[in-house]
């Protein structure tokens, strides 16, 4: 990837915008801690873990859609594991503690736990 301006000083909001406390059946949730203005600022922090979406992958001619899709997912999660097992151990244990609402959809506990639900997609203009 060519990020020129990578890595930057993060730009913090003044006061902080929300606080982490548990919800009542839900686990534990972010709370607005004061009146927010439409495109304003509340959170600046690095990723814990960078992934693409955008993968040539090759797979028989004979599979079926539902077979191409259980093998891309197959491929996606041996690729996180690779990259979960070289993180250090702090963030590691940090990224393996996120929730998983997708346990029997047969993304792998990897890509089902920390990419689909506690993803957030940005664009790069520049890869």
């Amino acid at each position: 990837m060519n990020l020129p301006e990578f890595p930057r000083a993060l730009i913090h909001p003044a006061t902080p915008a929300f606080c982490m406390a548990p919800t009542p059946d839900k686990g534990m949730g972010l709370f607005s801690t004061r009146a927010l203005k439409m495109g304003e600022l509340t959170l600046s922090e690095r990723p814990l873990f960078v992934c693409t979406h955008a993968v040539n992958m090759e797979w028989p001619e004979s599979f079926t859609h539902e077979q191409q899709i259980q093998h891309f997912l197959d491929e996606m999660e041996q690729c996180f594991k690779i990259s979960v097992e070289r993180m250090h151990p702090e963030i590691k244990a940090t990224f393996l503690a996120l929730a998983n609402c997708y346990k029997e959809d047969g993304s792998g506990p990897l890509r089902a736990s920390f990419v689909r639900t506690g993803c957030a997609s940005a664009a790069c203009a520049q890869i």
